[in-house]
């Protein structure tokens, strides 16, 4: 995909988390919605013009780059086992990493965290040392990582926090507004299993784009979230014992 492709791919993805239409941009550009369809179409933006949509959509230029090549870039990142390892080891270091390559500010994380700037500024140092951030002049952070992080299978963070994430987030009723869960069974074939795995895949990009999108707005306005999404050969624990064994 040509890069500027990439870029009206990242708008499209901007203004269907911001709930906007063409319509609703031609209106607040002066534009008819026709004129939006065409120039989308087109690909035929001048900077000027894009600057104003990003101003509309109230996301930078250089956000909606780094959103819109991050959600392309199919390649799962993995952190070393000795970062990994220090990171399981101390909660508040591994909630300040995750945090920060989350576009959280330290004002941010020290309000809604009993983290305080001091601390904030010593995991920083840590994590610098760990090569996972950079900082510079103005107290600027670099993230040399970006937040769509898989953690390693049997890895010291998945050992020793994801499991425990895992039995917390579905101890719960899931009967709020904001709550689903589905659990559904069946027959399927190889290539269906194989297509819903796809699917799943591309579920967890859209997931990545739209929160990297939202990261840009104020935290007052978003919500941490939790999405489990899981799919493999299964028989219930009671039906097991009575299925009957296939000859091979």
């Amino acid at each position: 995909m040509k890069e500027s492709s990439q870029l009206i791919a990242g708008l499209k993805v901007c203004m269907k988390a911001r709930n906007m239409t063409y319509k609703d941009l031609g209106k607040r550009l002066k534009l008819s919605e026709a004129s939006i369809k065409r120039l989308f179409a087109n690909e035929t933006f001048t900077l000027e013009r894009l600057e104003r949509i990003c101003e509309v959509l109230d996301i930078s230029i250089s956000q909606l780059v780094k959103m819109s090549f991050a959600s392309s870039d199919e390649e799962v990142e993995y952190l070393n086992d000795s970062q990994e390892e220090l990171l399981a080891n101390d909660p508040s270091l591994l909630t300040v990493f995750y945090l920060l390559a989350h576009e959280w500010k330290p004002s941010e994380i020290a309000a809604d965290y009993e983290i305080s700037l001091a601390q904030i500024s010593r995991h920083v140092i840590s994590l610098e040392k760990l090569r996972l951030l950079e900082r510079h002049p103005g107290n600027k952070i670099k993230m040399l990582v970006g937040p769509n992080i898989t953690w390693k299978p049997n890895g010291a963070v998945q050992v020793q926090f994801e499991r425990q994430a895992r039995a917390e987030f579905f101890s719960h009723e899931f009967s709020g507004e904001q709550e689903t869960l589905k659990f559904i069974h069946g027959e399927v074939s190889d290539a269906t299993l194989r297509h819903l795995q796809r699917k799943i895949d591309e579920l967890v990009k859209f997931f990545h784009s739209y929160s990297q999108v939202d990261a840009t707005l104020p935290k007052s306005q978003t919500h941490s979230v939790g999405m489990s999404l899981a799919i493999r050969p299964w028989v219930y624990s009671q039906f097991s014992h009575l299925k009957k064994r296939r000859k091979s």
